[in-house]
Parts: C-alpha cells; sequence; structure tokens
C-alpha cells in the first residue's frame, strides 16, 4: 500500500479519536432533547447522558457526572447479562412490552419516571426486616440489570414534552406525568434538571456541596458495583440472572448503608 495512503488512514484515524470529533447529540430543542438522550442509549453512549443535565452547583455537577459513568457502567452490565442469560432477558423484555402495549408501565425505570405504584409499595415494613428488605433489593436489581435501558429504546418515543413557559418542559408519558423531571433551557441549549426542589422530598435531597459529596460517594460505590459485576458475567462468573442480582445486593447495600448512615448525620447538622 503506498506510504501516502497509509498516512492518510492514520490521519482519518486519529480525527475520530479526538475529543471535538466525537458524535453531537443536538440541544436546541425539547423534542431535540429527548431525541438526543434515546439515540446516546441506542448508539450505546449512556455515559453520555450526563452531558444532557444541567447543574447548578459544583456540588451537582460531580453528582451527575458521577451518574453518567454510572450509567454508561450500567448499560455495559446490561450488554453483559443479555449475553450471557438472553432467555432471561427476553421474558422480562416481553413482560414490560405487553404492559405498555396496554397503557400500563410495568418496567422498573417506567415506573419510577412516572411514579406508578409498584416500586416502593409497602416499603417501610420491609425496611424492618432485613430478609424482606434484601429480597426486595434483589428483585428490582434483577429487573435492572436485565433490560436497564429497554423501555427507553422502545418507549422513549412516548415521552412527550409539555411547555409550561417559554424555557421550562415538563414531561408526560401517554399523559401521565413524569416525576419531578423538567426540561429548562440555558444559553440557547435544552438540558433536563433534577427535581432537587421537590416540597415532599426537599428536606431529604442534597442542599450544599458537603451533601452533594455524599452522594457522589453513594454514585460512585454503585459505579464500582456494576463494573465489577460486569466483568465477572463476561468472564462467566454467574450461572444465572438470580446470580448476578443477589451479588449486587450483597456487595452494594453495606456501602450504601454506610454512606446513608453519613448523610443522616449530615441532615442533622443542617438542622442545628
Amino acid at each position: 500500500m503506498p506510504l501516502c495512503r497509509w498516512i492518510g488512514i492514520g490521519i482519518v484515524a486519529a480525527a475520530l479519536l479526538l475529543p471535538g470529533c466525537k458524535r453531537q447529540y443536538s440541544q436546541e430543542s425539547p423534542e431535540a432533547l429527548l431525541d438526543s438522550a434515546r439515540q446516546m442509549v441506542l448508539d450505546g453512549n449512556a455515559r453520555r447522558l450526563s452531558e444532557l443535565v444541567l447543574s447548578q452547583s459544583d456540588g451537582e455537577a460531580l453528582v451527575v457526572d458521577r451518574l453518567g459513568r454510572t450509567m454508561g457502567a450500567l448499560q455495559r452490565l446490561g450488554t453483559a447479562v443479555n449475553n450471557a442469560f438472553p432467555l432471561e432477558v427476553e421474558r422480562i423484555r416481553q413482560q414490560a412490552d405487553q404492559a405498555a402495549a396496554s397503557g400500563e408501565i410495568n418496567s422498573l425505570i417506567g415506573r419510577a419516571l412516572t411514579a406508578q405504584g409498584g416500586v416502593a409499595r409497602g416499603a417501610p415494613r420491609a425496611v424492618r426486616d432485613q430478609q424482606r428488605m434484601r429480597q426486595g433489593v434483589d428483585g428490582v436489581v434483577r429487573e435492572l440489570l436485565a433490560d436497564p435501558y429497554g423501555w427507553l429504546e422502545r418507549h422513549g418515543d412516548k415521552l412527550q414534552p409539555l411547555r409550561i413557559t417559554d424555557d421550562l418542559v415538563a414531561l408526560t408519558w401517554q399523559d401521565k406525568p413524569v416525576l419531578g423531571l423538567r426540561l429548562v433551557e440555558q444559553d440557547g441549549k435544552w438540558y433536563f434538571q433534577l427535581p432537587l426542589d421537590l416540597p415532599a422530598l426537599r428536606r431529604f435531597l442534597p442542599q450544599n456541596d458537603a451533601e452533594f459529596e455524599i452522594w457522589g460517594e453513594l454514585v460512585a460505590s454503585i459505579h464500582n458495583v456494576l463494573l465489577d459485576l460486569a466483568i465477572e458475567v463476561e468472564q462467566g462468573k454467574h450461572k444465572s440472572l438470580e446470580s448476578v442480582a443477589a451479588t449486587a445486593g450483597e456487595y452494594a447495600l453495606p456501602t450504601a448503608i454506610m454512606v446513608m448512615i453519613a448523610y443522616g448525620k449530615a441532615l442533622e447538622d443542617r438542622g442545628r
């Protein structure tokens, strides 16, 4: 092959690796923002979803960035689980699709977004019973790991913007309001805004950088769990989705409990 052709190939390859050459996703309108979020998932770029979220402070930016990393790790784990246990994953997908076709929301992410029942029903009693709590966590994790973004991939087009003001938009899914999530415009671009000012939750959500840092530690620990699990599944160390879900609970709960104890202390200090 002529030298000039090799040089040309090298230039093209280098250009593709430059940060400025990564795929751009439009944020020019609420509709474009929704399309971009869905396309990121379809492209395998869930890690970049954090680029579409508006941060109001350094602490919030830290959490948002780590959430992006975590969503990327979750996507990798979802791919590994799908490759390892395709029949189990397909069964969960079919259940979610059948529910969606009838206007119901049977997926964990869908229910959480639209504040539908089934995610936290009976939670206080379950929290008092460690065994029931663990069973509940395993069930949630099993569904999440089996098809983390499937609902968004296949039914995300049913998410619709509902304009409130010129620069503020709410979301609906089949006329059901999406919990707290808003779209806002800043400097000509549209972003998702985290629901940190919901009246019912405000006292429990972070309000300063120190509290955001604690949440950042929690998100980082979840990221590490997901990444470790992805590697284990890719290496064939799990024989079923049930095993992956149970291991996720074993890995995540101790750290999560310690972090939430620290956050509880921070909330007490805030009230003083």
